[in-house]
């Protein structure tokens, strides 16, 4: 039998002298309807089922992350260069505070740290130039560093706001994310979805905003790390134009304070340089050597392999090759596993000799990381809006009693002590 489709002439309505009388229209209607089809929804019953209730109107999904921001050298920045040319400006705001690294000639992974020289972003003037100060206390106009173009590599590492400037906008970092859409399905029961009385916020809770908060709780004490060691203190000026912000010297400037405190290797570190250097904090300081050794993670790898071939001299005991630090004790001091310590954020060719006693540091009053939030009711509009910021300073109250080398080659495959094993 053929089948066939008809329009029913006689439509259900309510009314007078029509099928259904009156109000109770659309339940009449349903108890006289008797459902003729099964309608299988096997993706949708395949699918995991969300634990709890959508509440953004634009769902995004992807990563929400705080990636460190780095770019390359567009075109040389010469010595008297302050508007400089980079590949992209993306991401970089005024502000911030950057380095230029450079990479020794012929490699493109090695940087030559004697070569790096901060500076601090004091406008974006396009996608690919920027108005950057270079002086930063030691430097000056007709005296920086020239740096090449494509084999050098900016990056943001911290920074830096005016006294009396509002503070910026925080970034948001949203990664490789696209925008999904709720969408409304209805039968004719309900007058009006509840998204026209209920306008959730963006930045709903547990979503994005939560996640923008600990990301910055996470960057903040980086960036304010790579200031108390690497700072070059600069006294800022907010009546200049463009402003120039205040920044805090860090270790390494405390160090250079005095000339004598500056050990210059200008190339292969060894085991004596440290001997020379604790004989001479005996003979000419009243508290002896430092008890810490700081430096990039990099020369904790050379120290280590450097001391290789020494190891066994007294007879092979050893029944493995052990690589890790040994202690390695002195007339007048010694330099342990315990009192060798690394960060990141340290300069790879520099190393300090220091005591921990030697430092301290603190907030601004009123001022140690401070969190200020705007909800929908001050911003007169369905967004929170919100701010993180802290304000710290460091001193060094033994300023005599550091050593700083300088200069130290860390190309791994410049030390004898590989060439056994290659």
């Amino acid at each position: 039998m053929a089948v066939t489709n008809q329009m029913i002439t006689h439509t259900p309505l309510a009314g007078s002298g029509l099928s259904i009388p009156a109000a109770n229209k659309q339940r009449e209607f349903a108890k006289w309807v008797d459902s003729k089809e099964i309608r299988n929804t096997e993706f949708t019953d395949w699918m995991k089922r969300k634990s709890g209730s959508y509440e953004l109107n634009d769902i995004e999904v992807g990563a929400s992350y705080d990636p460190f921001i780095s770019t390359t050298l567009g075109a040389e920045a010469g010595v008297s260069d302050e508007q400089i040319t980079v590949a992209s400006t993306a991401l970089i705001r005024a502000g911030d505070q950057i380095e230029f690294h450079e990479y020794y000639t012929g490699s493109t992974t090695e940087f030559d740290d004697s070569r790096t020289e901060p500076a601090t972003v004091i406008s974006i003037d396009s996608s690919t130039t920027m108005t950057v100060h270079r002086s930063e206390g030691e430097l000056s106009d007709g005296a920086y560093l020239v740096h090449p173009a494509t084999t050098t590599v900016v990056k943001v590492v911290a920074s830096a706001l005016n006294y009396n400037d509002p503070f910026r906008d925080g970034i948001t970092f949203r990664g490789d994310s696209i925008t999904q859409h709720r969408q409304i399905c209805e039968n004719g029961e309900i007058t009006y979805a509840l998204s026209a009385t209920r306008a959730p916020d963006f930045e709903a809770p547990n979503g994005h905003y939560m996640r923008d908060v600990m990301k910055a709780k996470n960057r903040l004490p980086y960036e304010r790390n790579w200031a108390f060691i690497n700072g070059r203190k600069v006294t800022g000026d907010y009546t200049a134009t463009p402003k120039v912000p205040y920044r805090l010297g860090g270790a390494i400037w405390f160090a250079e304070q005095i000339a004598a405190n500056e050990v210059p290797i200008d190339g292969l570190i060894d085991v004596f340089s440290m001997t020379d250097i604790y004989e001479d904090m005996a003979t000419n300081h009243s508290d002896g050597p430092g008890d810490t050794w700081w430096a990039h993670p990099r020369l904790r790898t050379i120290w280590s392999e450097l001391l290789l071939p020494y190891k066994g001299m007294g007879g092979l005991a050893d029944t493995m090759l052990d690589m890790s630090n040994t202690t390695v004790k002195t007339a007048f001091g010694e330099t342990s596993a315990k009192g060798f310590k690394t960060d990141n954020q340290w300069p790879m060719s520099k190393m300090l000799l220091t005591s921990r006693a030697d430092w301290e540091w603190g907030p601004a009053i009123d001022f140690d990381w401070t969190y200020v939030e705007r909800v929908p009711e001050e911003l007169g509009a369905f967004t929170k809006s919100w701010n993180m910021g802290g304000e710290f300073s460091m001193v060094c109250l033994n300023l005599s009693h550091q050593r700083l080398l300088t200069g130290i080659d860390t190309r791994k495959e410049n030390y004898a002590a590989r060439t056994p094993f290659l």
